[in-house]
C-alpha cells in the first residue's frame, strides 16, 4: 500500500495542457457577410430561385434558396448548403434546369490561392436535395487560373458552361463542357478547348440559342482595335466533346461587328420563336465608329450571319446625340427584341430602352434614340430586365433621385402594346433608408414579376425580395421581404473582463450596423463555449449600449454590474460640437447585460462640454480604475480649447453618480501631446499614472495621484533622465510597486528594451537610467510583461529585429530581488520563436500553476504564392523548470486561411481542479474580395489533482499525456501504486465509447500506453483511466 502523509492541499504539479474548443478556434463574433452576385433563374410557374455565398461557417460557401409568389421559402429557412467545401468558394452562377431545380456553378479556392481558383458545380433539385455531395462537382480543375466562368441552359434540360484558362500564354483560351439533364458532364475536370486562337476574349456573354445549342459574343482584339466577335456551339455527348458551329476553335469565332473605331461591352440572348424559325440571336453592343458612344444591335441567323440586309454591321438604335450612351443589355421573345442602356443626354446616368422588330422595314418601335425608362434626377444605375412571358418587359434599376447615402430599388413594365403601366420615372420597389442596390427581375412564369436586390437597411447585408404584376400591385410587404440577413462590417478593438471564476466578458467594436455607426458589442463566455459549434447564425452578441458612436470602450467589473466608459464620435453620433469625442459612460446588470440608466449611456461632463469634451483624433485614450469604495476613476487625454491634449480624470460612481465639479487636470503641459498609457491603484486609494508626453521628443512619464485627483508633489516625472525618445510599452503591479517597459532610442540605429520598478510612491527601484532589458542590434520593439509572484521575477517579451530580416520573438525574466536581468550569456533567456516570417504582437499571461503562457502572431507559414500576407496564431508555455512544454518555436492556435491577428490571452475559468485560459484574436479568414474582421477564441485547460489527504492510499496517479495536441498518436503516462484491474478508455464528448486502450490486470509501476488515431476525426476526446478504487479523466486534443 502505497500512501502519503500530509495536512494541507497537494497540488499534482504535472500539468495536462490542451486546446479545448473546435479547431482554429470558435467564433466569438463570426458575420455571415453576403455577397450578391445577381443571380437567379425560374423554377416551377409562381418560383424563383436564387444563390448567393456568405461565410456562416467563417469561410465563405454557396447557398441557394427557392421562394414561391407568396414569399415561402421553399428550401429551409436559411437556404441550402450547395457546397461547404474547405477553402473559399464564391460567385455563384445560376440557372434553372426546367423541372423547379437548377445548376449553380462557382469560383472554388480549395485546392489553390485565391490568385487562382477553379471552377465548380451543383445540381440542386425541385425539392432542394442535391444531386452530388457538398463537396461539389469539379468542372475544372487545373494548376492555374481558371477563371470568368458563365453558365447558360440549353433548352433540354442540361446547362452549358464556359471559363477563360489564363495558364496557356499571352492569350487565355476559352473552354467549354456542358451538363446533360441526366447529369452527365462532358470531359469534367478538364473540359473542351473552343477558343485557342492569338487574341482576348473579354466579357463574354453566353446564352441559350434554341435547338439544344449555346451562342457567345465578346470585345476582341484580334485586329488591332475592339470589335464584337460571336460563336455557337452544341454539346456531343457521345463524343465526349463540344463543337463549335461558327468556326473553329483556332479560328476563335465569327465577327458579330467590326467596324471603324471601338466597340464594346457585347451581350447575346435567344430569340426565341422569331422570324418563324428556331435558333435565332440578338446581339447588342456599344460603339463608338461615330466618335461617340452609341447603341447598335444585330439579329443573327443559326450561322451567323447579319439579319439586317441594309445594316450589316449592325442595327444603330441612337445617332446623332453628342452624350454617351452606354452598357446596353437585350433580352428578347418572339415579339421582338428589348434593349436598355444608360444615357447621360441629361446630365445624369438615366435609363433608355428601345423595343426591336425581325423587320427589314420598320424595325425601331419606340422613340427615336430610345425611350426614357427613367430621367429622374441624380443617378440611376444597374439595370436589368427580363421580358413578362407575355409580349412586354420589366426593366429594374438602383436609383439615386433621394440624394445622400441612399439609393433605391425602381421598376417599370412596358405592355405588349407598348404601353407604361406603372408611375412615370418607375414604380418604387425600396425606398428604406441607407442603400438597396444591384437589382435583378424574373418573371413567375405568369406574366408577373420577382425582384431580388442587395439591401442594406439594418447597416449589413440581406437579400431582400419582392413579387407584383404588370400594374404595379405588390404581393409582398412594401419595401419588400427579407430572405436572408448576414452581418458583415469590421470588428475589432477587442478587450476582455472577468466576470467570475467560470465566466469572461469578451467585448469589441463593432460595424455591422453600417460605416456610419460604432457600437460595442459582447459576449460572456464559460469554458464550454467552443466545443460545439453551428454556424455564425447560433452566435448572437449583446449591444453594450445604444449609442450609435462608441469608440475606445472599457468595462470594468464593479460589484455586481459592469461599468463601461467609451468616447461618443460626435460627427458620427451628429450632435454638438459635430467634432471631437465625448465621455460617456452606460451601466450594465449581470448576468444579463441589460442597459441601466439611460441606453444611449450618460454624458460624463453636460454642463462645459467644449471645454471639458474636445478630444482630439490622436487623443482617443481611455482608462478606468476600480476602487474599494465602487467608485472609478476615468482617465481620458483632452484637447481642450484646441491645445495637445493633457490627461484628465473624473471620479464615477458605478450608481451613475459623477463626483467633483469639473475634471482634474494630471499634465497641465498645452504645449505638449499626453496620452496614458497605464493605470494602477496604489494603497492610498490613489492611482499610478503612466504616460506617454510628446512634444520636442517622446517621453516616457509617471504620476502619483491623490485619491482627490490631484499630483502628488514633485509629480509628474519622467521614467528615466536619458536623453532618448522614450515610448511607454507596458505596465504590472508586482505587489511592492510597478514595474514599467518601455521602448528605448537611445542606442543609435536601433531600438531597445528598458524598464524600471518603482515603488507606489513613485520612487525608482533600479537604476536610474532604467534597466536595460534587450539591447541588441536592429531593433527590439512592442514589448509585453508579465509578474510571476511565486518566483518574484517579471517576464518581458518583445519583437526582436536583431537579424536583420525577420522579427522573432524573444523574451527575458528580470530579478525582483536584485533587478538583475536574467539573460544567458548576453542573449535573452529565451528564443520562443525563431525563422522563416515575422512573430509579431506577442501577449504573455502567468498561469495559476506558474507557467508562462505566449501566445504571438506568426508568418512562418506565409508564401510567396499566396501574393498576400497570410499570419497564424501560435502559442507557447514555460513550465516552472525553464522548459517549453510544446517544443521549439510553439505549436498553432490557429492557422487557419488568410490573417489572424493581435492576439491576446486570459484566464476565463477557475475550479480546484483546473483553470482554463481564453486566447483570442482579430480573425481575417472570412476575407473574400473584401477584408473581413472578425473574432475568433480558442481555450486551453491546464488540469491537475487536488486534494486533501491523511493515510490516503493513492490508487493512480496520471504522469503525463504527450504530444497533447497530437496527430495522430498520444502517450499516456500513469503510476500504478498496486498490481491492479486497469481499464484505459477513450471516449468523445457526447460520452459515448470511442475505443479501449487497455481492460485487464496490470502490475504495479510507471507504465505508458500509446493511442492511434490515424481512423478518428480531429476533435476533443477524453482519456478515462480506471482501477478498483479510482477514476482519472483528462482531456485531449486530436489536429489533423
Amino acid at each position: 500500500m502505497v500512501t502519503r502523509r500530509i495536512f494541507i492541499f497537494l497540488l499534482i504539479n504535472t500539468v495536462f495542457s490542451q486546446f479545448d474548443w473546435i479547431d482554429d478556434g470558435a467564433p466569438i463574433r463570426q458575420g455571415q457577410h453576403i455577397e450578391w452576385q445577381r443571380t437567379a433563374g425560374s423554377g416551377e410557374p409562381g418560383e424563383i430561385i436564387f444563390a448567393w455565398s456568405d461565410t456562416r461557417d467563417s469561410m465563405r460557401d454557396v447557398y441557394v434558396q427557392k421562394i414561391d409568389a407568396q414569399g415561402n421559402k421553399l428550401w429551409g429557412e436559411n437556404g441550402v448548403a450547395v457546397t461547404t467545401a474547405y477553402g473559399r468558394q464564391e460567385d455563384p452562377l445560376l440557372v434553372g434546369d426546367d423541372n423547379g431545380g437548377a445548376f449553380i456553378i462557382w469560383i472554388d479556392y480549395r485546392n489553390e490561392p485565391d490568385t487562382k481558383g477553379d471552377v465548380y458545380a451543383q445540381h440542386v433539385l425541385s425539392d432542394g436535395s442535391l444531386v452530388w455531395s457538398l463537396e461539389g462537382q469539379p468542372i475544372v480543375v487545373k494548376e492555374g487560373a481558371q477563371r470568368n466562368p458563365n453558365m447558360c441552359k440549353d433548352g433540354n434540360g442540361g446547362a452549358y458552361i464556359i471559363w477563360k484558362d489564363f495558364t496557356v500564354g499571352q492569350y487565355e483560351h476559352v473552354y467549354a463542357t456542358h451538363i446533360s439533364a441526366d447529369n452527365q458532364i462532358i470531359k469534367p475536370g478538364e473540359g473542351v478547348p473552343i477558343m485557342t486562337n492569338d487574341s482576348h476574349h473579354n466579357g463574354i456573354s453566353l446564352e441559350i440559342a434554341g435547338l439544344g445549342e449555346a451562342a457567345m459574343a465578346w470585345v476582341d482584339d484580334r485586329n488591332g482595335n475592339l470589335d464584337i466577335f460571336g460563336q455557337r456551339m452544341l454539346a456531343d455527348h457521345e463524343n465526349d466533346t463540344i463543337n463549335t458551329l461558327w468556326s473553329t476553335p483556332e479560328e476563335g469565332g465569327k465577327a458579330i461587328c467590326d467596324s471603324e473605331g471601338d466597340q464594346n461591352y457585347a451581350k447575346i440572348t435567344y430569340a426565341s420563336g422569331c422570324c418563324g424559325t428556331e435558333g435565332i440571336t440578338v446581339a447588342t453592343w456599344q460603339d463608338d465608329r461615330n466618335q461617340n458612344f452609341d447603341i447598335y444591335m444585330q439579329y443573327l441567323w443559326v450561322n451567323g450571319d447579319p439579319y439586317f440586309q441594309d445594316y450589316p454591321l449592325g442595327l444603330p438604335l441612337t445617332d446623332g446625340l453628342t452624350s454617351s450612351q452606354t452598357k446596353p443589355r437585350v433580352k428578347a421573345d418572339d415579339s421582338g427584341a428589348y434593349v436598355v442602356w444608360y444615357s447621360d443626354q441629361n446630365g445624369n446616368s438615366d435609363i433608355y430602352a428601345q423595343k426591336i422588330l425581325a423587320s427589314q422595314d420598320n424595325p425601331i418601335q419606340w422613340n427615336e434614340n430610345g425611350l426614357a425608362i427613367c430621367t429622374a434626377q441624380d443617378a440611376q444605375t444597374g439595370a436589368r430586365l427580363t421580358v413578362s412571358g407575355e409580349g412586354g418587359v420589366y426593366f429594374t434599376w438602383q436609383d439615386d433621385r433621394n440624394g445622400g447615402d441612399e439609393a433605391d430599388v425602381y421598376i417599370q413594365h412596358i405592355s405588349s402594346d407598348n404601353v407604361l403601366t406603372m408611375p412615370d420615372n418607375g414604380l418604387v420597389i425600396s425606398n428604406e433608408s441607407l442603400i438597396q442596390k444591384s437589382p435583378v427581375v424574373r418573371n413567375d412564369g405568369s406574366g408577373n414579376a420577382f425582384v431580388l436586390w442587395e439591401d442594406g437597411r439594418r447597416g449589413s447585408g440581406a437579400i431582400f425580395t419582392q413579387h407584383l404584376n404588370t400594374n404595379g400591385q405588390l404581393t409582398l410587404s412594401e419595401n419588400g421581404m427579407e430572405i436572408y440577413y448576414g452581418v458583415d462590417g469590421k470588428s475589432d478593438n477587442i478587450k476582455s473582463e472577468r466576470i467570475n471564476d467560470s465566466d469572461i466578458l469578451l467585448y469589441w467594436e463593432d460595424r455591422e450596423n453600417g460605416v456610419n455607426s460604432t457600437y460595442n458589442f459582447g459576449k460572456i463566455v464559460s469554458n464550454d463555449y467552443g466545443i460545439t459549434y453551428q454556424n455564425a447564425i447560433s452566435v448572437p452578441n449583446a449591444s453594450l449600449s445604444e449609442n450609435p458612436a462608441q469608440l475606445n470602450a472599457e468595462v470594468k467589473k464593479v460589484g455586481d454590474n459592469l461599468f463601461m466608459g467609451f468616447l461618443q464620435d460626435n460627427f458620427q453620433a451628429g450632435v454638438d460640437p459635430f467634432e471631437g469625442y465625448s465621455q460617456y459612460f452606460q451601466i450594465l446588470d449581470l448576468p444579463n447585460l441589460n442597459l441601466v440608466g439611460d441606453s444611449n449611456g450618460t454624458w460624463l461632463n453636460p454642463t462645459d462640454f467644449f471645454q471639458y469634451d474636445f478630444i482630439s483624433e490622436f487623443g482617443r485614450d481611455l482608462d478606468l480604475l476600480v476602487n474599494d469604495d465602487n467608485t472609478l476613476f476615468y482617465f481620458t487625454s483632452l484637447s481642450e480649447f484646441f491645445a495637445g491634449p493633457d490627461i484628465y480624470v473624473r471620479k464615477v460612481g458605478i450608481d451613475g453618480q459623477i463626483y467633483w465639479d469639473a475634471p482634474k487636470n494630471l499634465t497641465n503641459d498645452p504645449a505638449s501631446d499626453n496620452f496614458v498609457r497605464n493605470v494602477f491603484n496604489t494603497p492610498s486609494g490613489g492611482a499610478f499614472i503612466i504616460f506617454d508626453k510628446i512634444g520636442s521628443g517622446n517621453y516616457g512619464n509617471i504620476t502619483i495621484m491623490s485619491p482627490e485627483g490631484e499630483n502628488l508633489q514633485g509629480f509628474p516625472k519622467r521614467v528615466c533622465d536619458v536623453d532618448s525618445n522614450q515610448f511607454i510599452e507596458d505596465a504590472v503591479d508586482v505587489g511592492v510597486g510597478i514595474f514599467v517597459i518601455w521602448r528605448d532610442n537611445r542606442q543609435e540605429g536601433g531600438s531597445d528594451i528598458y524598464g524600471q520598478l518603482f515603488d507606489y510612491d513613485g520612487n525608482a527601484m533600479g537604476n536610474p537610467d532604467g534597466i536595460g532589458i534587450a539591447t541588441y542590434d536592429n531593433d527590439q520593439t512592442n514589448s509585453k510583461i508579465t509578474y510571476h509572484d511565486t518566483s518574484n521575477e517579471v517576464l518581458v517579451c518583445w519583437e526582436d529585429y536583431e537579424s536583420g530580416i525577420d522579427y522573432n520573438l524573444a523574451c527575458s525574466t528580470v530579478d525582483l530581488s536584485d533587478l538583475e536581468v536574467n539573460d544567458i550569456f548576453g542573449r535573452p533567456t529565451y528564443e520562443i520563436a525563431i525563422g522563416q516570417g515575422d512573430q509579431i504582437n506577442v501577449d504573455t499571461y502567468k498561469a495559476e500553476n506558474g507557467n508562462y503562457m505566449i501566445v504571438w502572431e506568426d508568418s512562418r507559414n506565409n508564401s510567396d504564392e499566396n501574393l498576400q500576407t497570410h499570419t497564424d496564431i501560435y502559442y507557447q508555455e514555460i513550465n516552472t523548470q525553464g522548459e517549453y512544454i510544446y517544443g521549439d518555436n510553439g505549436i498553432a492556435v490557429c492557422d487557419a486561411y488568410h490573417i489572424q491577428t493581435e492576439p491576446k490571452i486570459s484566464l476565463y475559468s477557475k475550479s480546484d481542479s483546473q483553470q482554463s485560459y481564453v486566447i483570442y484574436w482579430t480573425d481575417l479568414r472570412s476575407t473574400g474580395k473584401d477584408l473581413l474582421y472578425n473574432i475568433y477564441g480558442q481555450s486551453i485547460t491546464h488540469e491537475f489533482q487536488l486534494s486533501v489527504e491523511d493515510d490516503f492510499p493513492i490508487e493512480l496517479s496520471l504522469n503525463s499525456i504527450y504530444p497533447n495536441p497530437f496527430n495522430p498518436e498520444v502517450n499516456i503516462s500513469f503510476y500504478n501504486p498496486k498490481s491492479d484491474k486497469i481499464s484505459i478508455n477513450i471516449y468523445d464528448l457526447n460520452g459515448k465509447l470511442v475505443e479501449t486502450i487497455y481492460n485487464n490486470q496490470l502490475s504495479n509501476g510507471s507504465h505508458t500506453f500509446t493511442w492511434n488515431a490515424q481512423s478518428y476525426s480531429s476533435g476533443i476526446y477524453v482519456v478515462r483511466l480506471k482501477s478498483e478504487k479510482s477514476i482519472i479523466s483528462s482531456k485531449i486534443s486530436l489536429m489533423k
